[in-house]
């Protein structure tokens, strides 16, 4: 069993482009010849109406289900997140509901794991991870992510808009990846597609069942599909949300856990 693949839910991106492919692709080419024509004013508008529909509440917590699996293996974990928004995300992973696997706590400069299986304490820098994988991910993307947002906020610069089939879509280009993100008429993102120009890899996010929480709305639902030499799933179901996190969880690390870093 690959430990962060199961049990570091958020770190399943780091699966997105790291498989060795053997068969080039122009996926990743941000395909402007049938992209509307839009002015510089219009497209800053509708970035900004993106912009404010994303979910940015100060802290989130919730429960969930993920259900993972690959070609060879299958796993459910019963989830708990703990989000203050820009300063960590907290993560505790139970098998049968009951078994203590894994938690995670991942900062803006450092990923933070206690490996309950294995009884390790393994600590991270974004920077490590992005020393082996093509997606620039940092902290902001997971917390995308858990918020239920696009993974990569659209920059102005290197962004493009379609209306063409009376939905919103809108392209991004991140050095070698090309974002592909579909929105609702609330500008709430129903689809995320990721892939790396010359390279049959790619990954899919599928957000659905939207629940109101507070001023705004969270996906229930989160599918998420990845493809390369290796095919990845996961998907979420998530309950019990509540915006007050009167406390911060906890995070003790064994005296006795072996220690591996990687910076």
């Amino acid at each position: 069993m690959r430990f962060i693949a199961f049990v570091s839910v958020f770190l399943l991106l780091s699966l997105i482009f790291s498989c060795k492919t053997k068969k080039a692709s122009t996926q990743g080419e941000l395909p402007t010849e049938r992209l509307k024509s839009k002015s510089n004013e219009s497209l800053l508008v509708v970035l900004n109406q993106v912009k404010a529909a994303k979910f940015n509440a100060n802290a989130l917590k919730y429960s969930a289900v993920a259900d993972y699996k690959d070609d060879k293996n299958s796993v459910t974990l019963n989830l708990e997140l703990t989000i203050k928004k820009d300063q960590y995300i907290w993560l505790n992973a139970k098998a049968f509901g009951l078994v203590n696997v894994a938690r995670i706590l991942l900062k803006p400069d450092s990923i933070r794991i206690i490996d309950y299986i294995n009884k390790k304490y393994i600590t991270a820098s974004y920077s490590y991870l992005n020393s082996f994988i093509k997606a620039p991910l940092t902290f902001t993307e997971i917390q995308n992510l858990v918020y239920g947002n696009t993974l990569f906020d659209a920059r102005f610069e290197e962004t493009k808009l379609d209306t063409s089939n009376n939905y919103l879509q809108i392209f991004t280009q991140i050095g070698l990846l090309m974002q592909k993100a579909t929105y609702n008429s609330s500008f709430k993102v129903s689809d995320v597609w990721l892939s790396e120009q010359g390279n049959a890899r790619e990954m899919a996010i599928k957000y659905g069942s939207f629940e109101q929480v507070g001023e705004n709305s969270l996906p229930s639902d989160i599918l998420i599909n990845i493809k390369g030499e290796k095919k990845v799933e996961c998907h979420f179901t998530m309950s019990n949300f509540a915006l007050d996190v009167n406390q911060d969880p906890s995070f003790v690390v064994p005296k006795s856990y072996k220690v591996e870093k990687f910076n």
